[in-house]
């Protein structure tokens, strides 16, 4: 295939170079120059066709190097998969830790939804809350605060968890600033 690619370049740089000789040979006749300058300028095409089928060829040969690389890089990236790295295994694991993160996770969107569903069924078409009583509606405020409490705790304790056993990946995105918040908290202002 390379011999036939060459083989294509050398008769595609005689054509254009043939093509080019003549064209010039009669532009220069018709217009009466020297026979000079029409060898000058038959040189210079066909050599500058030269320079660009030499390009033309080492750029075949650097993409056929390219290919190369590109089959010996998926070659290698097959059999990574194949291995199955330590990290995926791992996590393969300890897919249980995942699984309290997720849930924990949810309980504390479910409550957060619930307590502010509770706001919204005491509240009018005004947008105030009614209470039947001063005791109820402390009730209700200490209730809605235990629920948005429990809902922030759950809701940090599963992003905590998921980012502990993700942090190899995106898990470091979160736990920097809480590293950060505790490195600040033990050294003080």
């Amino acid at each position: 295939m390379r011999k036939m690619a060459f083989t294509t370049l050398a008769w595609l740089q005689l054509v254009t170079s043939l093509s080019l000789a003549s064209a010039i040979v009669w532009g220069y006749s018709n217009y009466q120059a020297s026979l000079g300058l029409v060898l000058h300028s038959v040189a210079a095409s066909v050599g500058v066709v030269s320079n660009v089928v030499g390009r033309t060829a080492e750029t075949v040969d650097a993409r056929r190097e390219l290919v190369d690389q590109t089959s010996q890089m998926l070659l290698v990236t097959r059999n990574l998969v194949k291995e199955k790295p330590r990290h995926i295994r791992k996590s393969e694991m300890n897919w249980g830790a995942d699984l309290i993160g997720v849930v924990f996770v949810a309980l504390g969107a479910l409550l957060g939804l619930k307590g502010r569903k509770r706001k919204f069924d005491r509240t009018n078409e005004f947008g105030v809350e009614r209470f039947r009583s001063y005791g109820g509606k402390l009730r209700a405020r200490f209730k809605d605060g235990f629920l948005g409490f429990t809902s922030l705790s759950l809701l940090a304790s599963g992003i905590v968890i998921l980012a502990f056993e993700h942090q190899n990946t995106w898990g470091w995105i979160v736990l920097l600033p809480i590293c950060v918040f505790m490195l600040f908290a033990l050294l003080g202002p």
